[in-house]
């Protein structure tokens, strides 16, 4: 019904959910994670649909790194881990109630380096379902005339502070100051593209090369 949905071909937002068991549990863990995703229809036929969804969320372990001891498990080192997920479907639909769905998936758990050790855990697989709709799998779509909109320039600009833990565990947690300044053109109404630079400052390098005296009187 909105808009920008109309431009993306009527794409999905979710709220998703998912558990795994990475199997040797003296070395990892078991995540819980949620995650918003967008869905985006790659290619649509009458009794076919190939999509992509993109989600990015939280993931809860259950099983972190703990020093100085743990020799085994030098993935993860937080219980609250960032949960990156891609997915791709293939779907046969069978009426309007009932899809058969073939597809593989992507998931990433990190904690981008806020605290040592951080190897983080990858899996990739494939899946298998039936998907079963109780009134359609194909809702009547919402067709407005869209407006025409101007392709104008913007100057914007961005700017954040992270965190990251300097080089091994124990050591402090340092800020990295970003930012950025940009123009940007809406191009055939609904893209843009932008031209800028960013800058950056990262006190855990700094601290690396103190420490190490890199650069000793600069």
């Amino acid at each position: 019904r909105k808009e920008w949905q109309h431009y993306r071909k009527y794409p999905l937002i979710g709220l998703g959910i998912t558990y795994t068991d990475y199997a040797d549990n003296r070395i990892f863990c078991k995540c819980i994670g949620i995650y918003p995703n967008i869905q985006l229809p790659l290619l649509r036929r009458e009794h076919l649909e190939w999509t992509l969804r993109i989600g990015n969320g939280v993931g809860f372990v259950n099983r972190k790194y703990k020093a100085p001891t743990d020799t085994l498990n030098p993935a993860i080192s937080t219980n609250i881990n960032d949960f990156a997920i891609f997915m791709t479907d293939l779907r046969f639909k069978l009426d309007k109630h009932w899809n058969v769905q073939v597809g593989a998936s992507f998931t990433h758990i990190s904690n981008a380096g806020f605290s040592q050790p951080n190897l983080g855990v990858n899996l990739a697989g494939a899946h298998f379902g039936l998907r079963y709709f109780p009134s359609t799998c194909t809702p009547e779509k919402k067709v407005n005339e869209l407006p025409k909109l101007h392709n104008r320039w913007l100057l914007q600009m961005r700017g954040g502070v992270g965190f990251i833990q300097s080089r091994s565990p124990g050591h402090p947690k340092l800020p990295t100051y970003f930012g950025s300044v940009y123009a940007s053109r809406r191009w055939r109404g609904k893209n843009k593209y932008f031209f800028g630079t960013d800058m950056a400052s990262c006190e855990s390098n700094y601290a690396f090369l103190r420490m190490y005296e890199l650069f000793p009187g600069k």
